[in-house]
């Protein structure tokens, strides 16, 4: 449309005569936009608030977490005393004969030796864990007035030893002891002694030795009693926290009461508050199951709260804080945006009135001949983007919310023989087959929820065909102006070549760690298969504690090369009978020796490092480096478990092979010094539960019949 055109068209009476038609119906659609205005500004404000009160549970959530996390701590690790001295070779000892003679001390002998022990050890173990009046710097605890104490109970709940402090086992303790034995809590809650301190224990069950646990082999109890104090309450105080009135504090539910049991900021002491447990009452809901209140407190005032529930005790922990003081920025924030909203919504209808009043009909031809021009340039954006994305090896198509192709370019499209612009409009499960499409439909629904880019490689095999693989990249796209649904940009590449080339990297890898292996045992009668016997063990045991399957392939690896060093020591040493501390010494060097043949090789996991700390210690008294606990990688960890079963329970040039019960009680005994006590369970567990006697004892069967075949030559 030229100028002129334009300009005729302005002083056109019959142009002007539909002008005012339209200025009076655009006038009735402007009332509308007006009330619909009005109407946005407050289902805005409302959404804002409801963003705000979301922010706040997420702040209280993060709150009450990380402290129930920290009081869940402490009370754990009084639980973890008890636990331990609930397994202690000399306890379960001294409870078993004392169960077999049924309690007459006279019948068992050294009775009192035993007992002095046992009394000796709970001391020690109270003031380590802050049971008695002294503290353990691992838990931090502040005994209060009140103190508590350790004592070992008979199976009827009779006391046998008990640790100074102890307070008198009165009815309270018995009748805890019986339903503890009928199946209930091992958890004393909180009470109120004579002396007007407030104490609460734990029970733990002691069993015979070498026995199951199981109510029939229980000879024995282990009680922990001590004070409720600032052990827990230090841990409800919030680091960096600036709001006055906010609150954490630790409550429980009984009777249809609920209790408070820490300080409060009205300056109440614990336990001197119980209210009914009302629907009003924000902790209530907290208790019924809500993760996020918005009432009332103890106080009366409205307060918004999250709360966690504990798990060593039927407690709940609540963080909380006033309404007003949380909200006041919120609510002086969305009265500014309300009545600028709604100031905003009137400047807009006045500018909009007045623009439509100028010359609605001169402006929406112009109007018009831009939308022209500018259909015409996004044809040519179409066919430039067209053109370039035909001309790439990957295949590339956009996919709406509904699952129907907004885009595809001509790879795509070759792979159904049909035009590119032939699959716009179609449903992807019709174009690609249900299966397909929902591989892809849960890898866009990722990257839609994330905003990230997913990415995914996908492997086929099918019957008499070669492998394929298809690396998936989903683009989730920002959603433009007018468009309702998400879009997801997908660029698929074929990585079948270099997919199969890793696999035969792998493969020939494991050829490799085979022959050496077998290069390496071949010196060594006596432990011809004690590699093969170790990285199945140690991948056994790490499958069993969950961890990724390349840790669990690394494990492997690093079990198979474990002897690999011993190709540097002299054969005559691997098969003497009689050892020096020197040579034994040499020996296990060989494994450090291991690691550094394999150093500069490159693996898929912690392979080197996991050799290097094999023959490091859980309390730090291993080699090389002296690492303790979890600074020593769990794959080490494992390795080390793995190894030392292996080896106890095979014969080598120096002594005979041991029963394997009898090489489980040695790691049993070693756990929480040499060993990693979850690594120790998992492979007991494996063993027992996984059939991994069996595979042991196959691995066993078949490095004996080794030892019995003819001499092979060796490697000089």
């Amino acid at each position: 449309m030229s100028r002129t055109e334009i300009d005729a068209a302005a002083i056109d009476p019959r142009i002007e005569r539909r002008s005012r038609i339209w200025a009076m119906v655009l006038t009735g659609l402007l009332l509308l936009v007006a009330g619909g205005g009005v109407v946005g500004v407050f289902v805005f404000i409302a959404e804002e608030r409801a963003r705000d009160l979301l922010v706040w549970q997420s702040r209280l959530s993060v709150v009450a977490d990380a402290r129930a996390e920290a009081v869940d701590t402490v009370l754990g690790r009084y639980r973890s005393t008890l636990q331990g001295a609930a397994v202690n070779p000399t306890v379960q000892i001294y409870a078993t004969e004392m169960a077999q003679v049924g309690g007459d001390r006279t019948q068992v002998q050294d009775e009192a030796g035993k007992a002095t022990y046992v009394r000796n050890y709970l001391e020690a173990e109270a003031a380590r864990a802050g049971f008695s009046a002294g503290s353990s710097a691992d838990i931090g605890a502040n005994l209060p007035a009140s103190g508590g104490g350790l004592a070992f109970l008979g199976p009827s709940g009779d006391l046998l030893v008990a640790t100074s402090g102890m307070p008198e086992l009165d009815d309270r303790f018995r009748s805890f002891v019986e339903q503890a034995s009928d199946g209930g809590t091992t958890f004393l809650d909180l009470y109120r002694a004579e002396d007007d301190a407030i104490r609460y224990g734990f029970l733990e069950p002691v069993f015979r030795v070498q026995a199951g646990a199981t109510p029939e082999n229980r000879v024995g109890w282990i009680l922990g009693v001590r004070g409720f104090g600032d052990d827990v309450f230090d841990r409800l105080e919030q680091s960096g926290a600036v709001e006055r009135t906010l609150e954490v504090l630790l409550v429980d539910r009984a009777d249809d009461r609920i209790r408070y049991l820490s300080p409060l900021q009205s300056g109440l002491s614990p336990f001197d508050l119980a209210l009914d447990a009302s629907d009003t009452l924000a902790v209530s809901r907290l208790w019924d199951g809500a993760v996020f209140a918005f009432a009332a407190d103890y106080s009366g005032n409205t307060v918004l709260a999250a709360g966690r529930p504990l798990t060593h005790a039927p407690w709940m922990l609540v963080a909380k804080i006033d309404a007003d003081e949380a909200l006041a920025d919120s609510r002086s924030r969305l009265t500014r945006l309300l009545v600028g909203g709604l100031l905003v919504v009137a400047l807009v209808l006045i500018i909009i009135w007045a623009f439509w009043r100028h010359g609605t009909s001169r402006r929406a031809m112009i109007a018009a001949h831009k939308l022209t021009d500018l259909a015409r340039r996004f044809e040519q954006q179409r066919r430039l983007l067209q053109t370039v994305t035909d001309n790439q090896p990957a295949s590339i198509f956009i996919v709406d919310g509904a699952a129907r192709l907004r885009f595809a370019n001509g790879p795509f499209a070759e792979r159904f023989s049909v035009a590119a612009e032939d699959l716009v409009g179609k449903e992807l499960p019709a174009v690609v087959g249900p299966a397909v499409a929902q591989q892809y439909s849960a890898d866009m629904d990722r990257a839609v929820e994330s905003g990230q880019i997913v990415s995914e490689l996908h492997e086929s095999e099918v019957p008499g065909a070669e492998l394929r693989a298809l690396d998936r990249a989903h683009v989730p796209l920002d959603r433009q102006s007018g468009d309702p649904e998400d879009q997801v940009l997908v660029v698929e590449t074929d990585v079948t070549d270099l997919v199969a080339a890793r696999r035969r990297s792998e493969r020939i890898l494991k050829e490799v760690v085979e022959s050496l292996v077998m290069v390496v045992d071949r010196r060594d009668p006596y432990s011809a298969t004690h590699s093969k016997q170790v990285a199945k063990v140690a991948a056994a045991t790490a499958a069993e504690i969950g961890l990724d399957p390349s840790l669990v392939e690394a494990v492997e690896f690093a079990g198979n090369l474990l002897n690999l060093g011993k190709i540097g020591v002299p054969k005559d040493l691997l098969v003497k009978e009689s050892l020096t501390d020197a040579e034994r010494q040499r020996i296990r060097q060989s494994i450090l020796e291991s690691a550094d043949l394999l150093t500069g090789i490159e693996f898929t996991g912690p392979v080197v490092e996991s050799l290097r700390q094999a023959q490091e210690r859980w309390d730090g008294a291993g080699m090389p480096a002296g690492l303790k606990g979890p600074s020593i990688l769990i794959t080490a960890r494992i390795l080390a478990v793995a190894n030392a079963l292996v080896a106890m329970v095979n014969p080598r040039a120096h002594r005979a092979a041991l029963p394997l019960d009898k090489a489980v009680a040695i790691l049993l005994e070693e756990a929480g010094h040499a060993y990693d006590r979850a690594v120790v369970a998992a492979l007991i567990n494996w063993l027992d539960n996984r059939g991994g006697r069996d595979v042991l004892e196959a691995g066993r069967t078949a490095g004996t019949a080794d030892e019995r075949g003819p001499e092979l030559p060796l490697p000089s």
